[in-house]
């Protein structure tokens, strides 16, 4: 064999080999997951006319949460749990732990308040308002007023006033609170039951720390006011005004003038509590 024979016989043997390596490198790449093929039906279910489309199937996921739009899903573990949450009992636990300590801070609050009303070292203005202070009912019912929960306020209002211990400075403030209440709620009938009490511990107990003098003179007015007030649409109220102007000037007063001066008082009354009666 020649040397131009021996030279064809090699690049043909090498366009051989390149070939067998092309193939083979195409072969041992990633095989592709074979698509699978599902049946649809067409029109009525008993068309048997089938049609085999194909789809490639796509990796599932276990959603915990979807907020609704695409691409939106928070994705767990199917053996992932839920956070622990505390149970009934331990709920019930916690809440009587805290009142528990809500308990004993207000009683010691108290304890703190009463302590400081029998110390030497204050002056008698500074002892007065402990005692208000360490009043629990006067407390609740300031409390009560001051959100504007006027019946539960009254009501403890009307154990501070009704408490033996309590003292005349702190009733006499209980007693000017439900005068404000009735003010605000337009109860004229409480206005005045709350007042006249006011009155009697003007009259009987010592208030001059407050400046008051022990008399009967807030009694007196109490009395003129309230009954000028019904005089406006009672006769018999207006009557009575009228003979008490006559009492109190013996026999230097006609009726006549009498009856001017209660229809005075009823003007001046009016709109000084204007607020309270309309």
């Amino acid at each position: 064999m020649d040397n131009k024979q021996i030279t064809i016989a090699a690049v043909c043997a090498m366009l051989i080999l390149l070939t067998l390596v092309f193939a083979c490198s195409k072969g041992c790449g990633k095989k592709e997951s074979p698509s699978k093929r599902v049946m649809v039906t067409q029109g009525n279910p008993k068309d048997n006319t089938i049609i085999e489309e194909d789809y490639e199937e796509k990796p599932s996921y276990q959603s915990s949460y979807s907020s609704g739009g695409e691409n939106t899903s928070f994705y767990v573990q199917e053996d992932a749990q839920p956070p622990a949450l505390l149970t009934e009992a331990d709920i019930k636990s916690i809440q009587n732990r805290r009142q528990k300590s809500r308990e004993k801070l207000s009683k010691n609050a108290v304890e703190w308040l009463k302590n400081k009303t029998n110390d030497p070292r204050f002056c008698q203005q500074t002892i007065e308002k402990y005692k208000i202070k360490s009043h629990q009912g006067f407390v609740n019912g300031s409390y009560a007023f001051m959100n504007k929960d006027y019946k539960t306020a009254i009501k403890f209002f009307n154990e501070t006033i009704k408490d033996p211990e309590a003292s005349a400075i702190t009733k006499y403030f209980a007693l000017q609170n439900m005068m404000n209440i009735a003010y605000e709620t337009k109860d004229l009938e409480l206005y005045f039951i709350a007042a006249r009490m006011n009155a009697l511990i003007c009259a009987k107990e010592d208030l001059s720390i407050l400046g008051i003098e022990k008399s009967t003179h807030q009694l007196d007015w109490v009395e003129k006011v309230e009954k000028s007030l019904k005089a406006r649409n009672d006769p018999k109220y207006f009557e009575e005004c009228v003979k008490m102007k006559l009492d109190f000037y013996k026999y230097g007063m006609k009726r006549e003038q009498a009856e001017r001066e209660v229809k005075k008082d009823i003007e001046l009354y009016s709109n000084l509590y204007k607020e309270l009666i309309e």
